[in-house]
């Protein structure tokens, strides 16, 4: 069968290669509780017609009412654990994000030779309520934005908090498409950073990695906070395209992928304007280079529209949506969605 233009482009997709994992202990993954909501859903409908078939007000369908009314008030728990202890649904095809993270500079723009700072402020605006979100920690780039929601992605079945174990290797070939010393050291490297960046907000401090445990042999281990669930609730979500993501160039081009998935439609915007957005500190005619080869590279992904224009410093744009993209914006919805087929190996209660 022929390949489409987008196939083409993107090349053979390869989902998340994590092995399938199993809960221990008494916390239960996501998968399990929407197993628990299906039957539950299903032991109610069979209680409501069979409660069709008694005559009024006889004790059977006294006793029918009450399983419908019993299994409704647990179906609500389960739904309300779900979306108070777990990150917004997504697939293995899927990264997510607060919106917030993908119109700042929270994972800014730079070059490699340029030494990161150690330590670095940064406001992010919601854009519900007005809420300001504080990023308190070390430098960020955009290479730590693709690990840090390949470690969403990484533990979306388990409850927040818990450990999660994962083969070091099929990250590495995920994320990095390669798995070599200098990867394997690269990906520490970046979980690291991430366990010393803190987002400040309304009275709550959220690590954006709380532990992480890598032995020299076997696998190793994330948690995340807790608390970063409400970190997804002071921001509209964003889903992304594992795939796109992980070819789309590092730097300007995949800071660009990320603001455009996070825009229902682009408005022209004024070249310093982007450049303040995304954290660079290329000259502006530097950074005027770097954008053209990014719409570039941009158009090539079907991201964005042929026919881009940069004129008296403002840049005109139309943002495309091939078939097949599973990208959207929005508030996270129900948590009883699609049951994730996959996990990301072996989620521990701690």
């Amino acid at each position: 069968m022929e390949k489409s233009a987008e196939s083409s482009a993107l090349g053979e997709y390869a989902p998340l290669s994590f092995v399938v994992g199993h809960a221990s202990g008494v916390l239960p993954t996501r998968s399990t509780l929407l197993e628990q909501k299906k039957a539950l859903r299903k032991g109610r409908e069979s209680a409501t017609q069979e409660s069709r078939q008694e005559r009024s007000d006889t004790p059977e369908r006294r006793r029918l009412f009450r399983v419908v009314q019993d299994s409704l008030l647990e179906e609500e728990r389960i739904e309300k654990e779900l979306e108070s202890k777990f990150i917004p649904q997504h697939g293995s095809s899927q990264l997510i994000s607060p919106r917030a993270f993908f119109v700042s500079p929270l994972f800014r723009v730079s070059s490699r030779s340029t030494a990161r700072s150690d330590s670095v402020t940064i406001e992010m605006q919601s854009e519900r309520q007005g809420l300001v979100l504080k990023y308190i920690g070390p430098e960020l780039r955009q290479s730590d934005g693709l690990v840090f929601m390949a470690l969403l992605n990484l533990t979306r079945d388990a409850q927040a908090g818990c450990t999660v174990h994962f083969s070091a290797e099929e990250l590495c070939r995920a994320v990095f498409q390669r798995y070599d010393g200098k990867s394997r050291m690269l990906l520490k490297d970046h979980i690291v950073r991430l366990q010393r960046g803190l987002v400040q907000f309304a009275d709550v401090s959220v690590q954006l990695c709380q532990r992480f445990h890598f032995p020299s042999r076997g696998q190793w281990s994330v948690a995340l906070d807790a608390d970063i669930v409400a970190l997804f609730k002071t921001s509209m979500n964003v889903w992304v395209d594992f795939q796109r993501r992980r070819v789309v160039p590092e730097g300007l081009s995949s800071w660009l992928y990320g603001f455009i998935e996070s825009q229902s439609r682009l408005i022209p915007m004024p070249l310093p304007t982007l450049q303040e957005l995304c954290g660079s500190d290329a000259e502006p005619e530097s950074f005027a280079r770097m954008l053209r080869r990014s719409l570039n590279d941009l158009v090539d992904l079907q991201v964005i529209d042929e026919g881009w224009t940069i004129g008296q410093g403002v840049v005109r744009w139309r943002k495309t949506r091939p078939a097949g993209t599973m990208a959207s914006t929005g508030s996270a919805t129900s948590a009883a969605g699609e049951p994730a087929a996959r996990v990301a190996a072996d989620v521990v209660d701690v």
